[in-house]
């Protein structure tokens, strides 16, 4: 039983991390029948027991108390190896890699995939979501993830997770440094390594699957990728990169070249096999940019053919978005990934439908659970854990109700994963999302963290951030002013910046402008000067008097105004902020 508390606990917070958004959609979409539209929950993929004590359960009790049931299930196949079939449902494990030569990369051939198929539906050519968990807390972060898997299967998706390279991360740590992976000098070099390397396993499990599709009845054009943190950076570089973006000149690029792995897990089936991903469902990732700093190791990952891409993040992730110092020890730099915002002219560039949710106030995990922000995270995932493992799901009201602080927040993490896949799904299937959020961004938070995870369109203004200018209040910006410096956003979401009285010079230096402060007037030496006008806050000309050497029309309101002087040639020869008194 400890075995199973403990892999419960590895479940459980994957699928924390994947809870995150959907109250405003409303009533959940429900149906019953043989066929299956992929954004409606079919019930007939419930698995709570149909026993006289839960006859009384409506269908959003029935779904949320068999989410709880297919994680413990799903969790159960993970431990055992052994398939289960209930309900509709099979689930069923395999190994996925297939070979390897490298003796020390054993480990990799025994990553897992679980596999959750609909049963008896009419459709035999079923699209399939491939979803991969995390990086650094993968080890803790399946059950939840698996919970919400279960909305995929629920709408009709095959539906099949992966463990990926960190999964087992002291033999990671092996391998790596056994190829010259310097994990204390150069930690720049080894995460981009170890995507490439996730990569390659990743194309294993596609590959597995498009060459055994016959036995799961999915269509190999059909695949959706989602993953959260490194599976979805794993997920991204799948769905929107090419085995290009690795090489240069015919050989892998720094650091890829230490790994020298292409293919190396798939047998000969598996290489035949032929796939197409139409959507990628990214959770808690940024994007590969280059910067004026580092030049992206991944190369362009964005282009016209990509599939539809849908990006939930969590505003206050200092992780990978907002303040990626982890990788390269600097603050607010990273040197493979930006914000969600900083992305969308790329998408639009090449024409690739984007959407992006960003929780205002939510971390990495991209859901908000502020009111449980007292409790160990650790005390925690065990607590939801053991909740999980202690129900009667024969009498699911009677034995839900014996912890009623697991109880709601499982149910506020229900809430929040239903939605998030609720809208992938309509986003996928290309239904209509509801019409607030038909913008290719949309900032969001909880309606009431202390009761539901439901969501609604915020401002962000409440956790310090101005999405206007997409940043926090007091961070530097660029109010667009040569002449200003230490530009910043104020708390009414502007940015602001100083004027600066030293002279911006274009010419020869000899002209002189006296004096500052003044009143109606202004005099210079220089006969090069032909036109004099103010350019800032207002447009207007002045007027030159050379007889006199003066500058006449100066504006009679007190305040701080920027002149502009233009030679013979009309080339800007002087600009210099002047005060009125």
């Amino acid at each position: 039983m400890a075995s199973i508390h403990k892999f419960f606990v590895h479940y459980l917070f994957v699928f924390i991390i994947i809870s995150f958004c959907s109250g405003v959609l409303g009533q959940r979409i429900y149906k019953n029948g043989p066929n299956d539209d992929y954004y409606s929950t079919n019930t007939r993929y419930f698995s709570l027991p149909n026993t006289t004590s839960n006859q009384g359960l409506d269908n959003p009790q029935k779904d949320f108390y068999s989410n709880l049931r297919l994680a413990a299930m799903m969790a159960e196949v993970s431990e055992t190896g052994k398939e289960i079939e209930e309900n509709q449902i099979r689930i069923s494990r395999v190994k996925f890699a297939m070979e390897n030569t490298d003796p020390f990369g054993d480990f990799i051939q025994n990553l897992k995939m679980i596999i959750i198929e609909p049963k008896n539906t009419l459709t035999v050519n079923r699209p399939i979501i491939l979803a991969s968990i995390g990086g650094a807390n993968a080890n803790e972060s399946e059950i939840n993830f698996l919970y919400g898997i279960s909305q995929w299967l629920m709408k009709g998706y095959v539906v099949a997770y992966y463990e990926n390279p960190k999964k087992v991360n002291e033999q990671l740590g092996v391998y790596l440094g056994i190829r010259g992976f310097d994990t204390l000098r150069k930690p720049q070099d080894v995460y981009p390594g170890i995507t490439y390397l996730g990569v390659q396993v990743a194309t294993a499990a596609i590959k597995y699957l498009a060459s055994n599709s016959s036995n799961y009845k999915i269509d190999s054009n059909k695949f959706y990728v989602m993953g959260h943190s490194f599976g979805a950076l794993i997920s991204m570089n799948l769905a929107l990169g090419d085995s290009v973006n690795y090489y240069k000149d015919g050989n892998l690029k720094i650091p890829f070249n230490k790994l020298g792995i292409r293919e190396k897990f798939l047998n000969a089936k598996m290489r035949a096999a032929q796939y197409k991903i139409l959507g990628a469902c990214l959770w808690g990732i940024g994007y590969p940019v280059d910067s004026n700093i580092y030049n992206n190791p991944y190369g362009n990952l964005i282009d016209s053919n990509d599939p539809k891409v849908i990006h939930f993040h969590g505003l206050k992730d200092a992780e990978v978005s907002y303040a990626s110092n982890w990788l390269n020890n600097l603050k607010n730099f990273s040197i493979f990934c930006d914000g969600p915002t900083t992305v969308i002219p790329k998408f639009k560039e090449h024409n690739v439908p984007f959407k992006a949710f960003v929780n205002c106030n939510a971390g990495h995990p991209a859901f908000d659970i502020n009111d449980f922000s007292s409790i160990n995270e650790v005390v925690l995932k065990k607590r939801i854990s053991d909740y999980i493992t202690s129900l009667d799901f024969n009498d699911i009201l009677v034995s839900a109700s014996k912890d009623n602080d697991m109880h709601q927040l499982t149910k506020f993490i229900f809430d929040q994963v239903s939605q998030m896949i609720d809208l992938s799904t309509l986003y996928f299937q290309d239904q209509s999302l509801p019409n607030v959020y038909q913008d290719d961004i949309n900032f969001i938070r909880t309606k009431d963290y202390d009761k539901d995870g439901t969501f609604q369109l915020s401002d962000c203004f409440s956790e310090g951030f101005c999405k206007n200018l997409n940043g926090f209040i007091g961070s530097p910006c660029d109010d667009f002013n040569n002449l200003t410096v230490r530009d910043s956003i104020t708390p009414n979401c502007k940015c602001v910046g100083n004027f600066t009285t030293n002279i911006i010079q274009s010419g020869n230096g000899n002209l002189k402008i006296f004096p500052n402060p003044f009143f109606k007037k202004l005099y210079f030496f220089n006969d090069e000067i032909v036109s004099a006008r103010i350019v800032f806050p207002i447009d207007h000309e002045l007027q030159i008097d050379q007889t006199n050497s003066e500058i006449n029309g100066i504006p009679e309101e007190s305040g701080f105004y920027i002149l502009e002087l233009k030679n013979k040639e009309g080339k800007i020869y002087y600009r210099k902020v002047i005060r009125v008194n």
